[in-house]
């Protein structure tokens, strides 16, 4: 009993030492709610030993593109103050510079969380170890060495800054960082496509420096240019480095883009084996980014093109079957619209492969403003307009495109998302009212089974979601007690819209009786007092 007793205590113990240790970060809550919960203080050496950065974070993000453009720096420095031996003071402190970051990176990698099986894993031990047996590390381990401590065997040689300088060459391996970050970026679905024409900008550059540094290394070794050289045949040995550094990059273009103008040519040996290896590689590198441009770009297009090929047939089918031009037109016309505006995309099923209360929670999204602003859905539920959302279809329609007849049997409701549509007359030859943004109608013959009560024309180009009689019975079935709501605010609305129609009537009528002239505008009047059944934006 009593080794159970001590037993109990140190479980006990340890699960207070559990609990105090979360509380640092997710405190708990005191009996009293009206109480002030403090969270304990984290340390900064704290902060500084323990944080962890989640993949896709924004800081994550944030260091990665710093440590991109340093390495890009990186890469165009080292060889440069080689080739060219301008090893100065102020070159030297910042690829001193440059190393300190890079070893700060080393230690931020060391906190990098990581994904397995759908969780982070976010412990100091499992992220370390994740990191040490990666081949990131061991690059960072070799690049990061103190390979200047090799330059000590020289140090009092007129040579000793040249042998620093080729020591830290080494350093140059940092660039692969630059591959790993755009191989992970490139597997990410919404890469960019500038992405990867930011990648061959920066290695089409990277590697003709490089060839160019190599190029007037070959022929100055250590800055003693050789007798038999392109630099004396260029006369270039008594230039400035700068002028001779745009020689020597004006020969990398020139040789890896093309076969070169002459110009500047090879002289000795090592020159012309170089050369050979610049425009083997040149023809590799830029054989293959152009066939990746063009392939980007085909791929671009290949929406469009399908469109193409379908309106082609379209017309071609149009043709075939002597249809009136007119009527010919306005198909077209329809599918440059719908083109402009989902440029292809099926937008009816283009969620459908999301879970269904995902899929449901992004249509109200989508459909929340049009849902609310429609009065007969007040008092409902969310769940119900959720259903609503989901049943909803966008319907595209071109000026000059009747929607719904007077007297026909609609079982749809229509509301107007985008463009202008005009209730007309009797005999369908004038406006007497327009819908806006905001606006909706066919609300009494989806809920109540009335008639189309109004002839409905697209005077612009119009963006309307559709809810059919189909997919409302599919959500009254779900929410039967909102069924009931939406159907008594649609009678209330309803009777008084007759109400008020009948009222006006008697008024127009009168009038016309006293001046013995018949009112044309009876008609009119009986659908501009329409406006409770179609409300305004």
């Amino acid at each position: 009993m009593h080794g159970k007793d001590e037993i109990s205590n140190g479980l006990l113990a340890r699960i207070v030492q559990i609990v105090k240790r979360a509380s640092r970060t997710v405190p708990f809550p005191k009996a009293n709610d009206d109480e002030i919960i403090v969270k304990e203080k984290i340390s900064l050496w704290e902060r500084f030993t323990t944080f962890h950065l989640v993949p896709g974070s924004p800081k994550l993000a944030l260091w990665d593109s710093l440590v991109v453009l340093v390495g890009c720096i990186n890469g165009f420095i080292i060889p440069w103050s080689v080739a060219f031996y301008t090893l100065t003071p102020a070159v030297l402190i910042i690829q001193y510079l440059i190393d300190i970051f890079y070893l700060c990176d080393m230690y931020v990698r060391f906190h990098v969380a990581y994904i397995e099986r759908g969780f982070i894993v976010v412990f100091p031990k499992e992220m370390a170890t994740k990191y040490l047996k990666s081949n990131e590390f061991k690059f960072d381990l070799v690049s990061n060495l103190p390979w200047d401590i090799l330059a000590l065997v020289a140090v009092g040689s007129p040579d000793g800054l040249y042998f620093l300088g080729v020591c830290r060459l080494v350093k140059i391996l940092r660039t692969m960082k630059l591959a790993w970050w755009f191989n992970s970026q490139e597997k990410r679905l919404n890469s960019a496509t500038g992405m990867q024409m930011v990648k061959f900008a920066i290695y089409i550059s990277l590697v003709q420096h490089w060839a160019a540094c190599i190029w007037y290394a070959i022929a100055c070794p250590m800055t003693r240019c050789q007798p038999l050289s392109w630099v004396n045949d260029m006369n270039l040995q008594n230039a400035t480095r700068d002028e001779q550094y745009v020689a020597s990059l004006y020969w990398s273009v020139m040789s890896m883009t093309t076969t070169g103008y002459g110009d500047i040519h090879a002289v000795n040996d090592g020159e012309q084996i170089f050369s050979i290896l610049c425009m083997i590689t040149g023809v590799f590198l830029f054989g293959y980014v152009s066939g990746t441009i063009a392939s980007i770009l085909s791929n671009l297009d290949s929406r469009r093109v399908a469109y193409r090929q379908k309106v082609e047939a379209i017309r071609q089918y149009m043709t075939d079957q002597d249809m009136n031009k007119n009527v010919q037109k306005r198909v077209t016309d329809w599918y440059e619209y719908t083109w402009d505006r989902n440029k292809g995309i099926d937008v009816k099923n283009v969620f459908n492969d999301l879970p269904t209360s995902f899929r449901a929670e992004v249509a109200l999204t989508l459909n929340q403003q049009a849902i609310n602003k429609t009065s007969i859905f007040d008092g409902t539920s969310t769940g119900f307009k959720r259903i609503l959302a989901l049943c909803m279809t966008v319907n595209y329609f071109t000026a000059n495109t009747y929607i719904v007849h007077k007297n026909e049997m609609s079982k749809e409701m229509f509301f107007v998302i985008q463009g202008r549509v005009d209730m007309l007359n009797d005999d369908e030859t004038k406006s007497i009212h327009s819908l806006i943004e905001g606006s909706h109608f066919g609300e009494y013959s989806l809920i109540l089974g009335h008639l189309a009560e109004a002839t409905m024309m697209a005077i612009s180009n119009c963006d309307v979601y559709v809810l059919s009689k189909s997919s409302f019975d599919h959500a009254r079935a779900s929410y039967p007690e909102d069924l009931e709501i939406v159907h008594q605010n649609t009678q209330k609305q309803y009777e008084k819209w007759v109400e008020q129609r009948d009222a006006k009537k008697r008024r127009v009528g009168g009038a016309a009786d006293k001046s013995g002239v018949d009112d044309d505008d009876d008609d009119d009047d009986y659908l501009e007092s329409n406006t409770p059944a179609v409300e305004e934006a």
